[in-house]
């Protein structure tokens, strides 16, 4: 009898378990949905994050620095654009790289959030009419860049 209840204690622990960690499996994503040049030192950023089915967009406003090669920092290490280039009016390519302290932005928007990384890439913009008199670009993925490629400040 002893043996029995331990048994069953021992499965609904584990299906317990198991059912968490396919909570925790589920797909986790931090991606730049888009962003606005407000002025030449100040931009928007909007991130798309999704856990699960729940998708939630937090837009920051931040600082916007160009540094000696034409790239831009957003924010304090949030997110950093090299090799921006405009096609023509509505269309650009650049490469697109999170920063070390995009980490700490995602943990104030989902305490408990799977381990995860951010995905530097190649990516393309396409400009988005708003009526407003801002530079606002829809970002798309073109492809991931190495993950060795990382970003360095000059």
């Amino acid at each position: 009898m002893r043996k029995s209840v331990l048994l069953l204690i021992l499965i609904l622990v584990s299906s317990c378990q198991k059912d968490n960690d396919e909570v925790m499996d589920k797909l986790f994503e931090c991606t730049v949905e888009s962003i606005s040049f407000i002025s030449d030192v100040s931009a928007d950023v909007t991130f798309k994050i999704s856990l699960g089915d729940i998708q939630k967009f937090y837009t920051i406003n931040d600082t916007l620095v160009t540094d000696k090669a034409g790239g831009y920092t957003i924010g304090n290490d949030l997110v950093h654009i090299d090799k921006w280039t405009e096609i023509d009016a509505s269309n650009a390519t650049f490469d697109f790289y999170y920063g070390e302290n995009l980490e700490y932005f995602c943990y104030e928007v989902f305490s408990a959030i799977p381990t995860h990384i951010h995905e530097n890439f190649e990516g393309s913009a396409i400009k988005v009419e708003s009526g407003k008199a801002v530079g606002k670009w829809k970002i798309r993925k073109i492809k991931m860049l190495p993950p060795n490629n990382k970003y360095t400040t000059e």
